[in-house]
């Protein structure tokens, strides 16, 4: 074998070597903890100075209360994960509650902080390239903080997120973290705080359907009585009209003939 194809060979190895090598530290890195500051990493260099700010800002307000709280702000290519199926939200929204994948993230970043309380800490990844966010919410926050909740809280802000532009992606991420510290401080400082989920409110809408075509139905039955009530003067039709009035016709004739004589 030449020189020339020896270099060639090693090249390609070397090439292939790099890849694995890359893909394995982006995703051990992203276990391992946040790269920027205290709560966030991202996949690529994409944060601005002033929108990194914007994501502390946000934590220094979770950071009140009886009981602090903390997000977490994961910024990602791709999914490694396939979402469930049967996920309506992520179906037609985009959007990943009690991410499974962010879960993992979140509970090894968490084994490696040294906080006491781990019951406070939420995480929001952006998923870029498919346009669409994965949630965890604290064990906290996460009976006020439903799936339900999470939907009103990113009502109108998917179109954001699904946007191929990357500031207004990143801006979106921004804004939805930013609506969720006052429900995430609600719950851990209001006693008793909690919220409906998807499936309640889906037993409450059929309900409520069933309820409503009720009270269609003997509305309905009510003005059908009303225009021939039950026990009513029995109405002839218009053929016995048609007969009583040639019967009376009749009679009246032969009176008249009768008073001639």
């Amino acid at each position: 074998m030449s020189k020339k194809l020896y270099m060639l060979v090693g090249e390609i190895m070397f090439f292939f070597l790099l890849i694995i090598v890359t893909n394995v530290s982006v995703h051990a890195s992203v276990m391992d903890g946040p790269n920027v500051g205290e709560y966030i990493y991202e996949q690529h260099e994409i944060l601005t100075q002033d929108q990194y700010s914007k994501i502390n800002d946000i934590n220094n307000q979770l950071q009140t209360g009886n009981k602090r709280q903390r997000l977490y702000v994961v910024i990602l290519d791709n999914d490694p994960q396939r979402p469930d199926a049967s996920d309506r939200m992520y179906q037609y929204l985009g959007i990943k509650y009690n991410d499974e994948y962010a879960a993992k993230i979140l509970q090894k970043w968490c084994g490696n902080q040294e906080y006491d309380d781990r019951s406070g800490d939420s995480m929001l990844v952006l998923y870029r390239n498919q346009g669409r966010i994965g949630f965890i919410p604290s064990g906290d926050s996460s009976i006020y903080l439903t799936d339900y909740k999470f939907w009103k809280l990113t009502f109108g802000k998917m179109n954001g997120v699904k946007t191929n532009t990357v500031d207004t992606q990143i801006d979106t991420l921004i804004s939805i973290s930013d609506k969720l510290v006052r429900p995430m401080l609600y719950s851990v400082n209001e006693k008793h705080a909690s919220s409906s989920n998807w499936r309640i409110v889906n037993g409450e809408f059929i309900a409520g359907l069933i309820i409503s075509g009720a009270i269609i139905f003997i509305l309905i039955l009510f003005i059908a009585l009303g225009y021939n009530p039950a026990g009513a003067d029995y109405t002839p039709d218009s053929y016995d009209n048609g007969f009583y009035d040639g019967y009376s016709y009749s009679n009246s004739q032969n009176d008249d003939d009768n008073s001639e004589f």
